[in-house]
């Protein structure tokens, strides 16, 4: 009876040495994914979330309530028509798990208050099993706004160059048949 108390308690305490490190480890995981400055959402093979981080509530204007546990389905119709394939991609892949590549993503974008987020969907598998879906969102506003104004530079400015050598062109031109005289 003593050696099996003894062993018992050897038993609980590795258990609760090995509970103990897999609650540190979860708290790391989960402070890397609430410090992460793109929005997060993973839901499970039915399409319902998961986990959410901080980020995304703030990228997508999202109430504080938790989203975890609200199928994705909620969202839908929030963002207008903006959305509609990312979630359509979710439901499909949630009800057709045996037919989704594990090599499969869905780039979409979503526009939320004048800003633009980028949605990049994949599906999460281990060895043959759908496990649901990750999805990362990132705000590329100012990178759009920054290729819109670099276009009009460079639009602006051929305008500008072409308009001066048309002149020099119809100049030379001139030159040449001999309209200046001999040169």
């Amino acid at each position: 009876n003593a050696q099996l108390y003894f062993f018992i308690q050897d038993q609980a305490e590795q258990i609760g040495n090995l509970l103990r490190e897999e609650q540190k480890e979860a708290a790391k995981n989960e402070a890397i994914l609430e410090s992460l400055s793109d929005g997060l959402l993973v839901a499970d093979e039915d399409g319902k979330v998961i986990l959410a981080n901080a980020a995304l509530a703030q990228m997508l204007s999202l109430p504080d309530a938790d989203l975890v546990g609200r199928p994705i389905q909620e969202m839908v119709g929030i963002y207008g028509s903006s959305g509609m394939q990312w979630s359509k991609t979710i439901a499909y892949w949630a009800d057709n798990s045996d037919q989704v590549e594990p090599s499969a993503f869905l780039t979409d974008e979503l526009y939320v208050d004048n800003r633009i987020i980028n949605v990049r969907l994949s599906p999460v598998f281990n060895s043959n099993d759908f496990l649901g879906t990750v999805s990362m969102f990132q705000d590329i506003t100012k990178a759009v706004e920054v290729d819109r104004v670099k276009s009009e530079f460079v639009s602006n400015v051929s305008h500008e160059l072409r308009t001066p050598m048309t002149s020099i062109k119809g100049y030379t031109d001139l030159m040449l048949m001999g309209a200046a005289g001999d040169m």
